[in-house]
C-alpha cells in the first residue's frame, strides 16, 4: 500500500469570504453538508436548515442549483450562492 501526505495552505484569494466575519461561518456551513456528502443537497439543505422541502426546493431552483446534487459536485461559485442564500 502506497501513501502521501499533503500539506494544503488556503488561499485567501480563492476563499469565498477570506478572514470576513463570515468565513468562520462559511466553513461550518460546509463542514455541515459534507457530513452528508452521500446524501442529495436538497435533502442535506433542508435538514441543516431546517427550512421547508418545498421551500428549500424554490431558493435551490433560483440559484440554479439540481436539488440531487451531492456535496462534491458543486463548484465554488455554487457554495457561495448556497451560503448566501441558506445561511445569511
Amino acid at each position: 500500500v502506497d501513501g502521501a501526505v499533503i500539506r494544503i495552505t488556503p488561499n485567501e484569494n480563492q476563499s469565498p469570504y477570506g478572514r470576513s466575519p463570515e468565513g468562520g461561518q462559511f466553513s461550518n456551513f460546509v463542514f455541515q453538508v459534507f457530513r452528508h456528502r452521500r446524501k442529495q443537497i436538497g435533502g442535506t439543505l433542508q435538514k441543516i436548515s431546517g427550512l421547508t422541502r418545498t421551500t428549500t426546493l424554490g431558493k435551490l431552483k433560483n440559484i440554479g442549483i439540481d436539488s440531487q446534487s451531492r456535496a462534491q459536485e458543486l463548484t465554488l461559485e455554487q457554495w457561495r450562492s448556497l451560503f448566501d442564500h441558506f445561511m445569511l
